[in-house]
């Protein structure tokens, strides 16, 4: 028989302090927490509440502390109650797991919420279980205790389309420039890829039978995975995997990144190039889209493919910080991938790490250059523009040339290109003469590039009235460019035969492609 219709959630306002409330409603398993709510500049959050000696206190999470008494909180919050049952209510309250509450939704049940918040029980942690908040907009689980807080869960940016790129966006497995993406279709989510154009964000999702993009496909908003810290700070690192390892994995203790029953997927040996797309986990259906269409992969062809994951324990395999160097060594595992790392125009210098510095010197280089220029690469129109970078008073400066232009300013996102330890590097480095790089079939030295239809990019180190001045390549084309004077200079055919390009040759024992 169903329930009468259901009545408004009962808040009682109550200041710190005062006589706790009667038929307050616990968390799960637990002896004296509370499921409570505070409002900041009006916007509503969930924390905990419990009885001290018959009078209320409370812990909430805010800004990266904890906020606690009558100074922090103004003295008025509010404790969930359940003054009745559920045929003088309509409705009782359940405790689930955060992974199942789209189907538990599909079926008639409601998320007690207010605004963008909603109370989630981190009921494992180590240490003692938690009462905090989930931020619906980016799923992230603010929680505080002893003056500590932890934000659980992905870091999802919500960006506008055509908005500047986030910084320390996560990349798809060994792809120069697609990032995870969710967005979200009448509540449910997927997810896509994202990729940097010009400093701005733009996207494609598979829905129903078509591409999604723009926005007027998608609405404006989507949000881009970030990873802002590492395992010491954030408690966990980002994995790719295939599919087929994914129960192995987290029978290991592996978690593995989902939103409800979507999970990103990157099809990585697709004929035609890699795409991110996503899975539908009730389904087992993967879906990506391209051209304004979407292809569906199923059954044994999702195999070889590479989800990510969140690991738990340790740091990656190549992690340098003072934890990962006390502990025993790690297998050594050879990396045959460059290593791009994601800043912005104008960010301080980086602090660690080695950027990869043209000709591996300090250039003879044109009058008001930075002598000292590394590896750089802009996305403009969708396409790969080599350029340069430098520290220039503890910022990164950078230039780039493009379509006739020089750009100085205003650039906006950028990859810098990073030397790997020695210790896991399955390559090395060396600048060639275009000759040597430009030879057909096998060769033991091959360009560092970036393909595109319209060329084979690579760094390049051209020479401008005989002065040295780091730039790009186009192999396939025989064409070298660079922005220097307020212009894109261009040279052609045997001109280009005399610039520098930076290539790797393989490790014995490895491989690259």
């Amino acid at each position: 028989m169903p329930n009468p219709p259901a009545k408004e959630d009962t808040w009682a306002f109550g200041p710190i302090g005062s006589p706790f409330p009667d038929n307050p409603v616990k968390a799960l398993g637990q002896q004296n927490m509370y499921v409570a709510l505070w409002y900041k500049n009006g916007r509503p959050m969930h924390g905990r509440a419990w009885n001290n000696g018959g009078v209320i206190e409370c812990s909430f999470p805010y800004n990266k502390s904890e906020l606690t008494g009558i100074k922090d909180l103004g003295g008025q919050i509010q404790v969930l109650q359940y003054k009745g049952n559920h045929l003088t209510l309509g409705y009782w309250y359940n405790w689930i797991k955060y992974s199942e509450r789209f189907d538990k939704m599909d079926k008639g049940a409601e998320m007690l919420k207010c605004g963008d918040s909603f109370p989630i029980l981190w009921n494992d942690r180590p240490g003692g279980a938690l009462l905090g908040y989930v931020d619906n907009k980016t799923e992230i689980g603010p929680i505080a205790a002893q003056s500590a807080y932890w934000a659980v869960g992905e870091y999802f940016g919500q960006r506008p389309i055509g908005s500047p790129f986030p910084d320390n966006p996560v990349k798809a497995l060994g792809q120069q420039n697609m990032y995870v993406a969710l967005w979200y279709k009448n509540g449910r989510p997927m997810h896509g890829r994202a990729w940097n154009n010009g400093g701005v964000i733009e996207c494609s999702f598979p829905y129903n039978k078509s591409e999604l993009t723009g926005i007027k496909d998608l609405g404006g908003q989507i949000q881009v995975l970030q990873y802002k810290g590492n395992h010491l700070t954030l408690g966990y690192w980002y994995n790719w995997i295939k599919y087929s390892e994914r129960f192995d994995k987290m029978d290991k203790g592996a978690e593995m990144l989902k939103c409800g029953d979507s999970f990103p997927i990157l099809w990585n040996d697709r004929p035609g190039g890699a795409l991110l797309g996503y899975v539908d986990n009730k389904t087992e259906i993967a879906r990506f889209s391209h051209d304004g269409k979407v292809e569906e992969v199923s059954g044994s062809a999702l195999s070889n493919m590479m989800i990510i994951v969140r690991e738990l324990k340790g740091g990656p395999p190549y992690c340098e910080c003072e934890e990962c160097k006390q502990e025993p060594p790690k297998p050594i595992v050879r990396v045959t991938l460059n290593e791009w790392t994601d800043y912005r125009y104008g960010d301080p210098w980086p602090s660690t790490g080695t950027p990869v510095r043209a000709l591996g010197r300090s250039l003879d280089t044109l009058p008001g250059e930075n002598p000292d220029q590394y590896v750089a690469l802009w996305y403009q129109s969708g396409e790969p523009v080599m350029g340069r970078i430098w520290n220039d008073g503890g910022k990164i400066a950078a230039c780039f040339g493009w379509g006739g232009h020089e750009y100085r300013q205003k650039i906006g996102s950028i990859q810098i290109l990073y030397e790997l330890p020695e210790a896991i590097r399955g390559f090395d480095y060396a600048w060639k003469p275009f000759t040597e790089a430009a030879e057909f079939g096998a060769k033991e030295w091959i360009p560092v590039h970036v393909d595109h239809h319209k060329g084979n990019i690579s760094p390049a180190v051209l020479k401008v009235d005989g002065k040295e001045i780091l730039g790009k390549a186009d192999i396939r084309n025989e064409r070298a460019t660079v922005g220097y004077g307020g212009t894109e200079k261009v040279f052609v055919g045997p001109a280009v035969h005399s610039c520098m390009v930076l290539c790797r040759k393989a490790k014995p024992g490895c491989t690259i492609d």
